[in-house]
């Protein structure tokens, strides 16, 4: 019987959905793609991990999980300001609290 890689069918059309959103010329567009982005690359760590078992993606896994809800929260509010000095500053406190 075929096997879909489902994780990967998944991360195809989170990055096509991304690449779509940022053909567009909209700041609010670009700030979503990034979302999907980081969507796509989580889903891709997932597929990797179940297909090969490598050791390395399970300590990479959760820390890509994490930082999705707090992406979202930020993509999904902070779309019409443009401070993008205080997205690194957060995405830096989200990592090194992971990190430790």
């Amino acid at each position: 019987m075929l096997s879909i890689p489902l994780p990967f069918v998944i991360s195809i059309m989170l990055g096509l959905l991304a690449l779509a959103l940022y053909a567009r010329s909209s700041k609010q567009a670009r700030a979503s793609c990034l979302f999907l982005g980081l969507c796509a690359a989580t889903t891709t760590i997932v597929g990797l991990r179940w297909t090969f078992g490598l050791n390395i993606l399970s300590a990479i896994q959760p820390i890509l999980a994490s930082a999705i809800p707090f992406a979202a929260w930020y993509t999904f509010t902070h779309t019409n300001q443009n401070n993008k000095g205080d997205l690194c500053k957060h995405f830096m406190r989200h990592f090194i609290s992971q990190s430790a």
